[in-house]
This record gives structure tokens, sequence and C-alpha cells, in this order.
């Protein structure tokens, strides 16, 4: 269970190292992060999580 989990994680890290260089090349200011917040929440949304609210959640 444990390999099956790093396996998932490794697999993800190319798209997460993506969105954390997207977040930094665009920083918002705080309380304001609605750029942010939509590419999370499209993100969990392509992983079929479930968002509350509206575009990111908010």
């Amino acid at each position: 269970m444990a390999n099956t989990a790093r396996a998932a994680i490794k697999a993800l890290q190319p798209e997460l190292i993506a969105i954390r260089r997207d977040i930094l090349a665009n920083p918002e200011m705080g309380m304001e992060e609605v750029l942010t917040s939509r590419l999370v929440a499209d993100t969990l949304r392509g992983l079929r999580l479930e968002v509350a609210g509206g575009d990111g959640g908010r």
C-alpha cells in the first residue's frame, strides 16, 4: 500500500512543481488570490475531488 501511494505521489510531482512555479510567477495580494484559488480548484477538480464554493472555493 505504501509503495502504491509513493508511486501515485511521484507521478503527480511534475504537475505539482508546475503549479508551484505558476503560483510563484504570478503573485497575488493576501485575501485576493483569485488566480491561485482558481488554479487550485481546477487542479482538485481534475483529480475528481469536490471543491466547495465558487471558482476557487470562496
